[in-house]
């Protein structure tokens, strides 16, 4: 584990990455004013698509060429 990171951040990681795979953002840091950021970006899933993300549906009907 990454100095600075505790059991928190890392089970977070840990469930993002089960989740999304390598299809997600998550990074804190310390800010130089004081405080820290969070920012958190994960793909979008609408109804229940069994998974599938708004990209890969908005793909497969603007390419009808995909196999």
């Amino acid at each position: 584990m990454e100095s600075g990171k505790g059991i928190g951040l890392a089970n977070i990681h840990a469930r993002l990455q089960q989740l999304y795979g390598t299809e997600y953002r998550f990074d804190v840091r310390n800010m130089m004013e004081g405080g820290a950021e969070a920012v958190l970006s994960i793909p979008l899933r609408l109804g229940t698509g069994e998974g599938e993300t708004h990209a890969e549906k908005a793909g497969e009907n603007q390419n009808p060429d995909r196999g």
